[in-house]
């Protein structure tokens, strides 16, 4: 799920995850709002100046864009009061790492909640992966999950500049190298509990 996750309500949210930890299923979400001062302020300067100068190479061209655009804003005050109510709403890290651990009651995800920067802005983009640990020896499932978990997440600021790269045809700086730098702090995964929980399953057979 990309840049959606905000628009549900906590009680929603757990559902969701819920969902997929019943299913057994893998979840990565990403979301680009944050509640951050900074960048609520920019929202709410920029977004205006931003509708206006995007809407001239906007295609097929059409007149009544124009004037809701330049006569009648109805669009830039659209965008800008979406924008602003979206970082308001937007999840942290923590909350993310939080929902998980509420949904997963029985620990059988291996969770991944942090932030990546995303190039060329004062912006993070805030991500939760889940990955189920999966049957057979408890302990190489639980590790092997993680490590996945880990790369995924080491692998986004990549993502993001091949996306760039698609989306504008102009060549943009590599930004492999941001894959090392990637402290472990910002990576709030649950491992030391997902080893506990396969422990006791393990015990258990």
């Amino acid at each position: 799920m990309f840049n959606s996750f905000h628009h549900f309500a906590e009680s929603d949210a757990k559902q969701i995850l819920q969902s997929a930890v019943e299913a057994a299923q893998p979840i990565a979400i990403f979301e680009y709002p944050q509640r951050n001062a900074l960048i609520i302020l920019l929202t709410f300067v920029l977004t205006p100046l931003l509708v206006a100068l995007a809407t001239l190479f906007i295609r097929p061209f059409r007149c009544s864009r124009l004037v809701f655009t330049y006569l009648l804003p109805v669009i830039p005050l659209t965008c800008w009061w979406d924008g602003i109510v979206s970082h308001l709403r937007a999840y942290t890290a923590e909350e993310l790492q939080r929902l998980a651990e509420y949904a997963d009651g029985g620990g059988s995800f291996v969770w991944c909640a942090g932030r990546i920067l995303v190039p060329y802005l004062p912006a993070h983009l805030t991500f939760l992966v889940g990955h189920p640990i999966g049957n057979g020896n408890c302990e190489i499932q639980a590790r092997k999950a993680s490590m996945r978990l880990r790369w995924h997440a080491s692998a986004l600021p990549q993502l993001i500049l091949r996306a760039l790269r698609q989306t504008l045809g102009i060549p943009v700086r590599d930004f492999s190298h941001a894959r090392k730098r990637m402290p472990r702090s910002e990576l709030g995964c649950n491992f030391t509990r997902a080893s506990q929980f396969c422990a006791g399953r393990c015990e258990s057979r």
